[in-house]
C-alpha cells in the first residue's frame, strides 16, 4: 500500500500540476493517462480474478505508456522518426500481449503486485479452460524476447536527445537514461527469473524495480524541473554579473550568449516606431525568419519593448529559461536606453 500512494502521488501530482498550468501540456496528460493504467495495474494484488485479470491486463499498457514518457521525455512529444518507430514497434509488442488475455487460461507468474507463482487467480477473460501449446511454447517467449529488444532500443534513443540538448540540458537526460537502462534490466532479469526460479527472492526484486519504472520518471522529470530552475538561476546571476555597467547591444548578447552556452545566440531588436522592422545588434535590418535551420526563435516583449532571440534549437525544450535571461537581458537594454536619454537631457 505505502508503494502504491506515494506511486499514485508522484504520477497524479507531476500530471496534474502540469494540466493546472497549461491545458495544452502533452507531457502531463501522457503521465495522468499512464498513472491511471499504472494504478489500475494494482488490481493484480487482488484475489478476485477480475479484479487480478483486470489488473495484469493493465500492465501491458504501462509497458507501452513507460516507453512513450521515456521517448517524449520533456515535451511530450515523439520529435524524432526513430522514436516514433520505437513507440509504433511499443504497441505492436502490446499487440502479442492483449489477445492471449483472451486464450491463456492463466497469465504468467509471478508478476508486478502479485508475487504468487502456483496458486495465481484463473484469467477471468479466457474463452477456455486451458492455454494452447501456441501460446504457451511461441507466443509468450517470443512477446517477451521482443520486450527486451524493444526496450533495448529506448535508452539509446534518449542518449541522441541528450546529444541534440547541447551542453546547458544534457545533464537532465541522465536520469531518464539511467530508468530506461533499469527498465531492460527488470524486463529481461524478471522474465528469465521467472522461468528458472519463480519463487525465489530475486524474481520479487526484479519485478518490484519493474513495478517502480512508472514512477520513477515522474521523479525523474521533477528533479530535471529543479534543475532547470537552478540553470535558469545561474543563467540570470551570470547575465546580471556581465552586465554591470553601461553595456552596448553587443556585450548584452555576448553576455546572453555565454550564459546559455549557445555561441550561435543572436538578438533582434524591434523599436516602437516600427513594429515590423527588426535589426540586429549593429543596427542593420534583419529579420527573425534569417535563422538558420539548427535555430529557433523566442520574443520577449516588455511594453513597447521587443526583442527576438535567435538561439541553438537545443534551448526550445527550456524556452523558460530562454525568455528568463531574455527578460533580464530586455530589461537591461531599456535601462540602458532610458539612461541615455536622461544624459542627453541633461
Amino acid at each position: 500500500i505505502p508503494v502504491f500512494v506515494i506511486g499514485a502521488g508522484i504520477l497524479f501530482g507531476l500530471g496534474l500540476s502540469d494540466l493546472a498550468r497549461s491545458r495544452d501540456s502533452r507531457f502531463g496528460r501522457a503521465v495522468v493517462t499512464a498513472g491511471a493504467s499504472w494504478c489500475l495495474s494494482a488490481l493484480a494484488a487482488s484475489s478476485e480474478p477480475a479484479l487480478y485479470s483486470a489488473g495484469r491486463v493493465s500492465y501491458w499498457l504501462v509497458s507501452a505508456a513507460l516507453v512513450y514518457l521515456l521517448l517524449s521525455y520533456p515535451s511530450g512529444r515523439l520529435t524524432a522518426p526513430f522514436d516514433r518507430v520505437v513507440f509504433a514497434a511499443a504497441l505492436l509488442v502490446v499487440m502479442l500481449y492483449l489477445p492471449t488475455a483472451l486464450i491463456a487460461a492463466r497469465f504468467p507468474s509471478p508478476s508486478v503486485w502479485s508475487l504468487c507463482a502456483s496458486d495465481c487467480p484463473a484469467n477471468a477473460f479466457a474463452l477456455g479452460h486451458s492455454t494452447p501449446a501456441l501460446v504457451q511454447d511461441l507466443i509468450v517467449p517470443l512477446r517477451e524476447v521482443l520486450t527486451v529488444a524493444l526496450f533495448l532500443a529506448v535508452p539509446a534513443a534518449v542518449w541522441r536527445h541528450r546529444q541534440r540538448a547541447g551542453p546547458l540540458l544534457r545533464q537532465m537526460y541522465l536520469p531518464i537514461i539511467a530508468i530506461a537502462v533499469f527498465a531492460v534490466v527488470s524486463f529481461g532479469a524478471s522474465f528469465a527469473l521467472r522461468r528458472a526460479a519463480p519463487g525465489s527472492t530475486a524474481v520479487h526484486v526484479v519485478i518490484w524495480v519493474n513495478v517502480l519504472s512508472l514512477p520513477a520518471v515522474a521523479a525523474a522529470c521533477v528533479a530535471g524541473r529543479m534543475y532547470r530552475r537552478l540553470l535558469a538561476a545561474k543563467a540570470l546571476e551570470r547575465v546580471a554579473h556581465d552586465l554591470r555597467g553601461s553595456v552596448t547591444p553587443v556585450q548584452v548578447t555576448r553576455a546572453l550568449a555565454d550564459a546559455l552556452e549557445d555561441p550561435s545566440l543572436r538578438i533582434l531588436h524591434a523599436f516602437s516606431g516600427g513594429a515590423h522592422r527588426w535589426v540586429d545588434e549593429t543596427g542593420a535590418p534583419a529579420t527573425p525568419t534569417d535563422a538558420r535551420a539548427d535555430q529557433d526563435i523566442t520574443e520577449v516583449v516588455n511594453g513597447r519593448w521587443r526583442i527576438a532571440i535567435v538561439h541553438d534549437s537545443a534551448l526550445a525544450e527550456d524556452r523558460a529559461l530562454v525568455q528568463t535571461a531574455g527578460s533580464y537581458a530586455l530589461a537591461t537594454l531599456e535601462n540602458e536606453h532610458l539612461s541615455g536619454e536622461l544624459r542627453s537631457s541633461l
